[in-house]
């Protein structure tokens, strides 16, 4: 999470092209769609840190 709340938003895009390409990812979702997932994930990062509280993510690979 700190690592996170950390990041730059200007470099969302960054992360979201490299992220697209993965095996898991690739031809699935475009950089722009993960760009903004990214944004929702940070923005709850910096609630959940302020809060005093943990963030857990879970993804499902179905």
């Amino acid at each position: 999470m700190e690592c996170l709340t950390e990041t730059d938003p200007k470099d969302f895009l960054k992360a979201a092209k490299k992220w697209s390409k993965t095996e898991e990812l690739r031809g699935l979702y475009e950089a722009a769609d993960l760009r903004e997932l990214i944004r929702e994930i940070w923005n709850l990062a910096h609630q959940a840190k302020a809060e005093g509280k943990w963030l857990l993510l879970c993804t499902n690979g179905a």
